[in-house]
């Protein structure tokens, strides 16, 4: 599997979608491609391509987790120390687990990736049970290419309602400025990835600058989030549970969208960003992107915008840590230049 997926590895300067992974957008989001010079665009192995094409747009993350858990490393993880459930704020589910080389040494201070969960706004976890390898894999990939790596969790909808998202990634942001030294990190280089539901609440953080004030972010990459609440008069049948379980998060208040958008602030804010998804994404994902990328052309703002083929809303981000580097690639070329 290892050797063909080598084999498979192709250089792609506009990749576009296909009008298939496209599905409902026709090709109005056919501007939502690879703009950075010549990136090497990783594809996976035959086998799990396959399968992705065949689940087609939607979330399954039972089927994708069964499909990569094979390829990722397991627990104990070698040359890497894992802290479990540090507490960074006043909630119960205000944890962290944070991780470093196992022998820091005296080198230099290392960059720190947060890593924000999705989960529809309502579930979801750091780490999706005691042995799977999801999300252990984004902080393990974090330390094998240079950071430490940190994954949050956060409280969830109904229980926490908007700004939740946002206020909880502000007090991890704050925790990891105090604490992080001593882990061997540098609390002046903070990365952060989010997911999904967890992309949304990134996009809240970095959008508001109440809740990140003169912040330590060197840059945020945002995979497959929303940017607007959806009216209930524009909702389809086919998203009626996405738009549910948004609901549940910001209320029912449309006196509010404004308020809890992130367009406007993601167009003005400083900080450097890097928007993701995946060919076969659903289309309610793809349709934020798309809006999203034309309020900064309008701007001429130059932020990376990337469709990456052949993985779906899940597998992108269950694939970081294999050698399935689509993503994974994208985070690394989109820090390098910012660490």
């Amino acid at each position: 599997m290892f050797k063909e997926f080598v084999r498979r590895r192709r250089t792609s300067c506009g990749w576009i979608p296909s009008k298939r992974g496209l599905g409902l957008l026709g090709t109005a989001l056919a501007s939502l491609t690879i703009n950075s010079a010549c990136s090497t665009m990783h594809t996976p192995p035959p086998e799990l391509a396959a399968r992705i094409r065949e689940v087609g747009p939607v979330v399954d993350a039972r089927g994708m987790a069964a499909l990569y858990k094979p390829l990722q490393e397991r627990e104990p993880y070698v040359g890497i120390h894992v802290t479990r459930d540090l507490s960074y704020g006043p909630d119960p589910q205000n944890l962290a687990d944070v991780f470093t080389p196992s022998d820091r040494g005296l080198g230099k201070k290392r960059p720190v990736l947060l890593f924000v969960h999705g989960g529809g706004f309502t579930a979801g976890e750091r780490r999706l049970g005691p042995d799977s390898p999801f999300y252990d894999n984004v902080g393990v990939w974090a330390v094998r290419h240079g950071f430490i790596g940190i994954n949050m969790t956060y409280r969830r909808a109904p229980r926490a309602q908007w700004p939740a998202g946002p206020e909880d990634i502000g007090r991890a942001v704050d925790w990891v400025g105090r604490t992080i030294a001593d882990q061997g990190g540098d609390a002046k280089r903070i990365f952060i990835l989010g997911h999904s539901a967890g992309a949304t609440h990134v996009a809240g953080y970095i959008s508001h600058p109440q809740f990140h004030g003169e912040s330590t972010i060197k840059g945020a990459i945002i995979v497959s989030g929303s940017f607007e609440v959806t009216p209930t008069a524009s909702v389809i049948p086919e998203e009626a549970t996405l738009v549910q379980h948004e609901k549940s998060y910001f209320g029912e208040d449309p006196s509010l969208d404004s308020e809890q958008s992130s367009t406007a602030g993601l167009v003005s804010t400083p900080i450097p960003l890097l928007f993701v998804n995946a060919e076969y994404d659903p289309p309610f994902f793809k349709r934020h992107a798309a809006a999203l990328r034309t309020e900064f052309q309008r701007a001429h703002r130059q932020d990376r915008f990337i469709v990456l083929p052949v993985e779906n809303h899940m597998s992108q981000i269950f694939s970081i840590n294999t050698p399935d580097e689509g993503l994974s690639r994208a985070v690394e070329e989109f820090t390098r230049g910012l660490r």
